[in-house]
């Protein structure tokens, strides 16, 4: 038995019902709509000349994302615009920095700091599309022309098509190579790109849950906290029709100091 598996932009939905075993894949809605939050923590703990440098992040996004028909070559896209983002960070030496998209144009508290705030004015206002192909796996990222050119050098790479098109073709590797039974595990070696040039490489171990009931689409969070072996309560979500879902569960992270987002539909 094959199911199928949703991919609602950063977050992935799996829709099927009950078997013994079954084989996760991804597919996409076409002419459907969607609303996600996206919530992020990031604590982080630097080793520098035998000091800690301490930062936090606490960002809440708001992002709508629609899909489109397929054409003839059977590509569909996906348009994925933030709606609402708010930030904090907390930097050494007692400096904080906040964003709100209602009033984007606030300056940092420091010039140093300003870069950050304009990427996430660009990222605000710069739509992108993901573009699949007919085996509805990612083709390629397009972003609006020049949407890049004020920022500076060293955040240009930040919207990079070929650098977010790798990003979510990560995301779509985690399934499993072969078909799967309740209890089942698999491993994957990921990358989180936590930015300021800064990438985390670790290992994710998923297990598979089988069938979950739900009344309306939802999807569990996904994130790790701090300096413990991540726990994630899982990934799960299902149509209100057919009232039967299949979770996957992120069993352990390693290194434990590991930030992923907790995204949920807003319906």
């Amino acid at each position: 038995m094959k199911i199928k598996l949703i991919p609602l932009v950063g977050l992935l939905a799996i829709v099927a019902g009950a078997s013994a075993q079954v084989t996760l894949e991804i597919k996409h809605q076409e002419k459907s709509s969607l609303t996600t939050q996206t919530d992020i923590k990031i604590a982080q703990t630097l080793q520098l000349a035998g000091q800690e440098i301490k930062t936090k992040n606490a960002q809440v996004l708001i992002t709508e994302q629609a899909t489109g028909a397929r054409v003839g070559d059977g590509t569909i896209r996906t348009k994925s615009t933030i709606k609402k983002w708010t930030a904090k960070w907390e930097f050494p030496g007692g400096i904080a920095m906040e964003f709100n998209s209602a009033v984007p144009d606030r300056k940092a508290p420091i010039a140093q700091l300003e870069p950050i705030l304009e990427i996430v004015r660009v990222m605000l206002n710069t739509p992108i599309t993901h573009v699949y192909g007919k085996d509805d796996l990612v083709k390629t990222v397009e972003i609006p022309e020049d949407a890049a050119k004020g920022l500076p050098d060293d955040f240009k790479d930040e919207l990079n098509p070929k650098k977010l098109a790798a990003q979510l073709k990560d995301l779509q590797a985690i399934l499993p190579d072969k078909a799967v039974s309740n209890g089942d595990t698999w491993v994957r070696d990921q990358k989180s790109n936590l930015g300021g040039g800064q990438v985390m490489s670790f290992r994710i171990d998923y297990k598979y849950e089988g069938t979950v009931k739900a009344e309306r689409p939802r999807a569990g969070p996904h994130h790790g906290q701090g300096n413990q072996r991540g726990l994630y309560p899982g990934r799960r979500c299902a149509r209100a029709t057919e009232g039967e879902g299949q979770r996957v569960k992120a069993l352990q992270v390693q290194p434990g100091n590991v930030f992923r987002p907790q995204a949920r539909p807003l319906c």
